[in-house]
C-alpha cells in the first residue's frame, strides 16, 4: 500500500449497523515508523494511560510486567466526570505484528469489542511506515439517544486525543523510547527507556 504522507491527519468515522443494531468506530492513522516499531508499543498495556486524555484518570490495576496474549485480563480504573467506571477487558484474539482484538468483560457499556490492525505501508516518498486501525464495535444501555447525545461525542474526544498523541510519540520516537506521563505537569512525554499494553 503507499500513501502519500507519512504522518496521516487521521480519519474518525461513527456509524450503525443496521443488521445488529450496534455501534460501529473505525478510525486509521499513518505513522512514519515501521510495523516492528510499531506493534511492540500498542503490546504493552501500560502505555494505554499515556494515550488517554488526562480527564479519564485512567489506571491499569493489574500489576505489571502484564504478559500479553490469547486470554490475558487487564483491569483498569478510570473517570469520566467524576464517575468511576471499573474496566475489565480480555484479549481474545492475538496475532502479531498484524492484530489483536479485546472486549469488554465488565465495564460501562452493554457491548464493547476493539478490534486493533497493523499494516505495512510506504509513503510515496519511499518511507516504511505503518497504518494503524481500531474498530470499535459497542452497544451502550439506553440505545441511540444516550450515543447520539453523550457516548459518540466522548468516544470522538477521547479518540481524537488517542491519534494526536501516536503521532506525536512517533513523530518524536527514538528506538528504545517509551511514553510516559509527566507527574509534574499532567502531560505526556517521550523520554529513554525500553519501548514497551494493549493500548
Amino acid at each position: 500500500m503507499d500513501v502519500r504522507s507519512p504522518e496521516s491527519t487521521g480519519h474518525i468515522q461513527l456509524t450503525r449497523d443496521s443488521a445488529t443494531g450496534c455501534f460501529l468506530l473505525h478510525t486509521e492513522v499513518v505513522v512514519s515508523r515501521p510495523l516492528e516499531e510499531v506493534f511492540p508499543f500498542f503490546a504493552d498495556a501500560i502505555n494505554l494511560d499515556s494515550i488517554t486524555p488526562d480527564n479519564l484518570r485512567c489506571r491499569i490495576l493489574t500489576p505489571p510486567p502484564i504478559a500479553m496474549a490469547m486470554g490475558t485480563r487487564i483491569d483498569y480504573a478510570l473517570r469520566l466526570r467524576g464517575i468511576p467506571l471499573p474496566w475489565t477487558s480480555q484479549i481474545v484474539e492475538w496475532d502479531p505484528p498484524r492484530r489483536f482484538v479485546d472486549v469488554q468483560i465488565r465495564g460501562p457499556f452493554h457491548h464493547w469489542s476493539h478490534e486493533h490492525r497493523f499494516v505495512r505501508v510506504q509513503t510515496s516518498g519511499g518511507v516504511d511506515a505503518t497504518l494503524i486501525a481500531d474498530r470499535v464495535t459497542y452497544r451502550v444501555f439506553g440505545g441511540a439517544i444516550v450515543n447520539r447525545l453523550f457516548v459518540a461525542r466522548e468516544l470522538r474526544a477521547i479518540f481524537t486525543f488517542r491519534q494526536r498523541r501516536i503521532q506525536e510519540f512517533f513523530a518524536e520516537y527514538r528506538p528504545g523510547g517509551r511514553a510516559v506521563r509527566s507527574e509534574s505537569s499532567g502531560q505526556n512525554q517521550n523520554r529513554s527507556g525500553t519501548l514497551s499494553g494493549a493500548a
